[in-house]
C-alpha cells in the first residue's frame, strides 16, 4: 500500500511538472513584417480587442490627409481555417463596391504550405474618403491561431514593376513567429 502511494505521488508530481511546464511555455503567435526603414515608419493608430488587433503605420510627418505610403496590419484572432482565396474575394468585393474600375493582379500564392498566403495588388482605387487615386499591395496569410490581413497603400494610380516586386518581396519575407509572453528575454 505504501509503495502504491509513493508511485501515485510520483505520477502526481510529474503531472504537476508537465502542467506547469506546458502552461509556462505556451507561445503566442505573431506576424513579423520588416517594413522598409527608408520610409521611417511611425505608429499611427493601434486598436485591440478579444477578436482582433488593428495597426496603422505611416512615414514620419505624414497624417490621415497627407500621406504617400500607408501600412495596415489586421489580425483576426481565432480564425484558423480561412482560405486565403476567400479572404481575397472579401477584400475584392469590398473594394469593387466603392471602386468598380479597380484592377486586381495576383502576384504570388501558396495555398499548400504550412502558412498559406496570397499576395495581390489593387490599382486605381478612388472613391468617398479617398483623396486622389491609390494602389495597394495586399498580403493575407493564415497562421495557426489567426488570419493576418496586411497591405501597403501608395498614392499612385498604377504601380511600377519595381514597386510591385519590392513590396511583394517585403511581404514574402514576413514570418509567422512565436514568443512566450512570460519570458521577457524573447
Amino acid at each position: 500500500m505504501f509503495k502504491l502511494l509513493l508511485e501515485m505521488q510520483k505520477v502526481i508530481g510529474y503531472i504537476i511538472f508537465i502542467l506547469f511546464y506546458v502552461n509556462s511555455s505556451i507561445a503566442q503567435e505573431g506576424l513579423r513584417i520588416e517594413w522598409p526603414d527608408q520610409y521611417n515608419w511611425e505608429l499611427h493608430k493601434k486598436m485591440e480587442n478579444q477578436d482582433m488587433k488593428y495597426i496603422e503605420i505611416m512615414p514620419a510627418g505624414e497624417n490621415d490627409t497627407n500621406w504617400t505610403h500607408f501600412g495596415q496590419m489586421l489580425i483576426v484572432k481565432g480564425v484558423t481555417n480561412a482560405h486565403v482565396l476567400k479572404a481575397k474575394d472579401v477584400v475584392m468585393d469590398e473594394i469593387l463596391a466603392e471602386t468598380p474600375d479597380a484592377f486586381f493582379t495576383l502576384l504570388d500564392i501558396d495555398t499548400l504550405g504550412l502558412f498559406p498566403y496570397i499576395i495581390f495588388k489593387v490599382e486605381n482605387i478612388f472613391g468617398p474618403g479617398i483623396k486622389g487615386t491609390v494602389s495597394k499591395v495586399y498580403y493575407i496569410v493564415q497562421g495557426r491561431t489567426a488570419l493576418y490581413v496586411n497591405f501597403v497603400a501608395i498614392r499612385k494610380k498604377m504601380l511600377s514593376k519595381e514597386e510591385e516586386e519590392f513590396w511583394k518581396n517585403v511581404f514574402k519575407s514576413a514570418q509567422i513567429i512565436y514568443h512566450n509572453p512570460k519570458n521577457k528575454n524573447q
